[in-house]
Parts: C-alpha cells; sequence; structure tokens
C-alpha cells in the first residue's frame, strides 16, 4: 500500500517514519488545540528537529482543483481560490459607470479634442497613438497634440467638478 500511495515512491522506512510524524503531529493538534510546532514534534518522537522538517516537506500534497469540499461536497477547491485576472460584478459596474460619465464629458468638447484625446488614449474604435503619430495625421507637432491633450483633460476636470465627482476615480 505504501508503495502505491503516491505518485513517488518513498522507501518504506520512510513511509513508516512519516506515517509516526502524522499522527504524532495529529495528536498533539488535538492535546494542544493548537498547530504543534516542528521543536514539539521532534521532541515527541525524539528525533532531530532537521529531519522533522525533512519529513514535512513529504507531507506536502498535490490537491485537485475538482476535489469536493464542504459538509456535503456542494463546492470544490477552485470554487474558494480569488480570481484577480477578472473583476468581480461590483468593480464592472463601477466601470461601467465611470466610462459612462467620461463619455458624457467627452461629448462636451470640440470635435478636435475628442478625436485627440481617442486616439491618445484608445476610445472607441482608435488604438492609443503617440504624441508623434497624431500630430502627423493633424498636420501639427507633437507639442501642440499636447496642448490640445491638456487643454482637453483640463476641460474634463472641470465638468467633473461640476458633478461633484473626483476625477482621478475615473481617468
Amino acid at each position: 500500500l505504501v508503495n502505491h500511495a503516491s505518485t513517488v515512491r518513498l522507501p518504506v522506512h520512510v513511509a513508516e517514519d512519516l506515517d509516526r510524524l502524522i499522527r504524532t503531529a495529529e495528536a498533539l493538534r488535538r492535546k494542544e488545540g493548537v498547530e504543534p510546532k516542528d521543536i514539539s514534534i521532534a521532541q515527541a518522537l525524539d528525533i532531530p528537529i532537521h529531519r522533522v522538517r525533512r519529513l514535512m516537506a513529504l507531507v506536502r500534497r498535490t490537491f485537485s482543483l475538482d476535489q469536493p469540499m464542504g459538509d456535503e461536497g456542494d463546492f470544490n477547491l477552485h470554487d474558494t481560490i480569488e480570481d484577480n485576472l477578472n473583476p468581480t460584478p461590483t468593480e464592472v459596474v463601477q466601470l461601467e459607470e465611470r466610462i459612462s460619465f467620461l463619455l458624457k464629458w467627452v461629448e462636451q468638447l470640440r470635435p478636435r479634442e475628442q478625436e485627440i484625446l481617442a486616439m491618445r488614449y484608445g476610445f472607441g474604435e482608435a488604438e492609443e497613438m503617440t504624441l508623434e503619430e497624431i500630430g502627423c495625421i493633424h498636420g501639427v507637432t507633437r507639442e501642440r497634440i499636447r496642448q490640445i491633450e491638456k487643454g482637453a483633460i483640463k476641460k474634463l476636470k472641470k465638468l467633473a467638478a461640476q458633478s461633484k465627482v473626483q476625477f482621478s476615480t475615473i481617468f
């Protein structure tokens, strides 16, 4: 049984030591009510602490994310892992609200300012572009584009203040 219980085969004497360690740690956990320290386990087994640590490293197991959990197995380990890559429903609603504010304010800018901001920040169908690229399209210098961009952002900040919305949370 020891030879088939794990993906990696452990020598029988190591598996027996590991079994003793696990049983001792569990007994100490029940007795003390807390997770036992390595030193406590070493003393209980009368072995050096470095041996306990080496055996503990072998205890770490691989768990399936589909492993049933809960009293009735009504969820799995995968359900308990936080997803940091996708926004939460609350974050989606907040983002949509910010976009709505921003679009409403951008509509109040001059068409040229709208186009420059769209090109610069990738609004709508536009891809993000450099000041130099936008300047070439409009036949002006990148410095002039920067000035127009700065003026448009200043107007957006003013519109945000009038709406009693902090601009930094939007843009």
